[in-house]
């Protein structure tokens, strides 16, 4: 039981004390997310160091970082997630697991699924899901973007949409190219409103049929699942680009990945 109350209160810690100055970054309680990327460039010898976006190399129950510079493992250090399970036996498996399972979902739903858990989401698609809902509200926000420069971040209360929903989040050759690979989404607005500017801009007998299926997603559940958009105007002014936080083009064809994303998604059919 003792130990049980100790993880409760790491589970609480996730809740109640992530929100705010987190020493070298300001963390957005709203969108469970750091505010601005990271300053650090990295050491060449270990790339976890090099990403913008991952906390404590991934492992943010066992390590901390404070300064954003350096490193080190928390006080919790040896009570992990695996731990949880490892010491299942003996203060009930089913019970422990579930415990589990919920603390991870915790994490993911506060810093998102790629921070969380690295490349990996094989056996935790549940989690995600779990977290997702979380940040899933019961209505979207169709609220209009704001002028947006390049590469500006957006707020996770921002709604995006994809023309050609869920069958249309895989990545071409040429996005496959890009840094970091991604697709196109626009930001802000209704899917209707999306789709007729889609159309007026690409006035195409193939892009008016993919624009009849919009899929529509939440900022922070994108994020929580593991992706992000920044912004990329050019033709459109509230265009933007939805890509991993591993900035690699590997889970768009992944399973696990695609499922979850594909998850974060509603879908309209605009006529």
């Amino acid at each position: 039981m003792k130990n049980l109350q100790f993880i409760s209160g790491l589970l609480a810690a996730a809740f109640f004390l992530a929100p705010g100055n987190l020493h070298a970054r300001w963390l957005s309680a709203q969108t469970g997310r750091f505010q601005t990327m990271d300053s650090y460039e990295g050491e060449k010898e270990m790339p976890q160091s090099q990403h913008k976006y991952v906390f404590g190399h991934t492992d943010p129950v066992n390590k901390t970082d404070p300064s954003g510079f350096d490193v080190g493992f928390s006080v919790a250090g040896q009570v992990s997630v695996q731990d949880i399970h490892i010491n299942s036996q003996s203060m009930g498996g089913s019970t422990v697991s579930l415990f589990a399972n919920s603390v991870r979902a915790s994490l993911v739903y506060r810093l998102g699924a790629y921070a969380v858990l690295g490349t990996s989401i094989a056996g935790n698609v549940s989690v995600v899901t779990d977290a997702i809902l979380k940040t899933q509200p019961m209505s979207l926000d169709f609220q209009p973007a704001p002028i947006l420069d390049e590469d500006d971040q957006l707020l996770g209360d921002l709604t995006v949409h994809r023309m050609g929903g869920k069958a249309n989040l895989g990545l071409t050759t040429a996005e496959q190219g890009l840094n970091p690979p991604g697709f196109s989404v626009l930001i802000g607005g209704s899917p209707e409103e999306a789709a007729h500017q889609f159309r007026t801009a690409f006035p195409f007998t193939r892009m008016i049929a993919l624009s009849k299926t919009v899929g529509s997603a939440k900022v922070s559940s994108i994020r929580a699942a593991g992706f992000d958009v920044v912004a990329k105007p050019g033709t459109l002014p509230n265009h933007g680009r939805l890509f991993h936080q591993s900035q690699t083009a590997a889970p768009f064809d992944d399973l696990g990945w695609r499922s979850v994303l594909s998850m974060v998604f509603s879908e309209t059919y605009v006529p």
